[in-house]
């Protein structure tokens, strides 16, 4: 039983912040390995940046796949959302039932409260850049600037398989 995880075009792209960055890989296995499925993950993308291998995971047949790993840069990482988000956002959603509770004369401002809880939420998930257009670097988390390993790993059955690919952000 063998299988192999190979580039099937450049293993080297260069982008500048705010561009993706598209690595076609190869998944060829032999006849003995159909009925097997291969789970593919990607490790190394550098700060403010993701990496995902599409699909992650594949049931080989004996034939070739191909997979594609893309590295989108500048974008915010999720530990850059305040620690306390979740805790405003439950607030929110609790207190009405504190209302029931409260005297009329203080039930008109706690439901101010609420609607400003709430409105304050909505939206604070996604990232607004702050000028350019889509994928032109303007966004306010840039990728440092520098050459990063990406290692992209296949497993299945006991084996592993890594392909090295570089990513030149500029």
């Amino acid at each position: 039983m063998d299988y192999s995880l190979a580039p099937n075009g450049p293993s080297a792209v260069t982008v500048t912040s705010g561009q993706s960055a598209v690595f076609p890989l190869l998944l060829r296995s032999g006849p003995a390995v159909a009925g097997t499925t291969v789970s593919l993950a990607c490790t190394g993308a550098p700060a403010n940046s993701t990496c995902k291998v599409a699909p992650s995971s594949v049931a080989v047949d004996g034939n070739s796949t191909t997979v594609s790993v893309t590295v989108l840069t500048g974008v915010a990482g999720s530990a850059s959302l305040a620690p306390w988000h979740g805790r405003i956002m439950w607030a929110a959603l609790l207190a009405p039932f504190g209302l029931i509770t409260v005297r009329r004369r203080r039930m008109a401002a706690v439901a101010v409260l609420c609607v400003l809880l709430v409105a304050g939420g909505c939206g604070s998930g996604r990232l607004i850049p702050s000028s350019g257009s889509p994928g032109s670097g303007g966004s306010g988390t840039p990728t440092p600037a520098g050459s990063y390993n990406i290692v992209v790993t296949a497993t299945a059955a006991g084996l592993t398989r890594t392909v090295n690919l570089t990513l030149v952000v500029q």
